[in-house]
């Protein structure tokens, strides 16, 4: 029989290795001040409280591009604001040019026109965005003497001035005491700021005084400003316009370098009447005849008596 050994206590691990109790309780505490996975900080990269050199230096690039970045945002706002007081009409001043005019020109209710179309588009208020053929067009619809509107200068930033031209008639028609007028584009007005014109509409249709509203339309009075402004540009002068017995519809005209009537329709244009009407007298001034009247009525023929 195996006598059981006896178990020995275990003895204590020798002096040397043993730890002193408040050394053991130091390192565990400066052990758990450094983890795995965080960055050990050396003293002279700086904390939040005491930035080091290079922290400093990169702060101030920053602050350097916020202020810089910042102050072109003010810049462009500054000048962009700068440019649209620039462009910015707030009071319109109206002039008419210098003309050979029958009586003198009242200004005021043209800038009234001109500020009642301000009120009804104010983004055209800004010179970039004005469109000046919707102003003429507003303007011609209450003064339809007006034939062009234009900003003439600028005084300052919000002050324009606006040169109106006024309409210059070739040819006059009075039916009940009221005066018509029609110029070189055919626009019939009834304000004239010129002397009479030559050429006058007579009036031979025998129609009744009751019922010349409609022989003074504007169709027939823009096509003798058509007629007007072709003969021009053939080399002739547009004398007189009749308005045949029992006709509304054609007429009668006279050219002073033409020795005969030449018959025209307002259903046709004047510009190819002209033309024809021109062929026909110079070719019966080659053959010697001076006709009483040349007829254009009908395209590409003249007949002529």
């Amino acid at each position: 029989m195996i006598p059981s050994r006896r178990r020995q206590p275990e003895s204590l691990p020798p002096r040397r290795r043993q730890v002193d109790q408040d050394t053991s309780s130091n390192l565990e505490t400066e052990s758990a001040a450094y983890r795995r996975n965080l960055t050990i900080r050396s003293p002279r990269h700086g904390t939040a409280a005491h930035p080091s050199q290079r922290q400093a230096l990169h702060h101030l690039v920053n602050q350097r591009r916020r202020v810089g970045s910042l102050f072109v945002i003010v810049l462009g706002v500054s000048l962009t604001l700068f440019l649209l007081l620039t462009q910015f009409v707030a009071e319109a001043t109206v002039t008419v040019p210098v003309a050979d005019y029958s009586r003198s020109v009242a200004v005021e209710p043209y800038a009234d026109t001109v500020r009642e179309y301000y009120r009804e588009r104010p983004i055209e208020r800004f010179r970039f965005l004005l469109n000046e053929d919707s102003m003429t067009a507003y303007i011609v619809s209450e003064h339809p003497e007006v034939k062009a509107v234009e900003i003439a200068k600028v005084s300052d930033f919000v002050h324009a001035y606006f040169s109106v031209t006024l309409r210059q008639p070739v040819a006059g028609w009075q039916i009940n005491t009221q005066d018509y007028y029609v110029d070189d584009l055919g626009v019939v007005f009834d304000d004239n700021f010129f002397g009479e014109p030559q050429v006058q509409i007579v009036d031979d249709s025998g129609i009744t005084p009751e019922k010349g509203a409609s022989v003074a339309s504007s169709r027939l009075l823009s096509f003798v400003g058509r007629l007007s402004a072709a003969a021009k540009s053939r080399g002739y002068v547009l004398e007189s316009v009749m308005l045949p017995v029992g006709s509304t519809r054609q007429l009668e005209v006279k050219l002073a370098q033409v020795g005969s009537a030449i018959r025209v329709s307002v259903d046709r244009g004047a510009g190819e009447q002209m033309e024809d009407a021109d062929r026909a007298w110079r070719y019966l001034q080659s053959k010697g005849r001076t006709p009483r009247y040349i007829d254009v009525r009908v395209p590409e023929r003249a007949v002529y008596r």
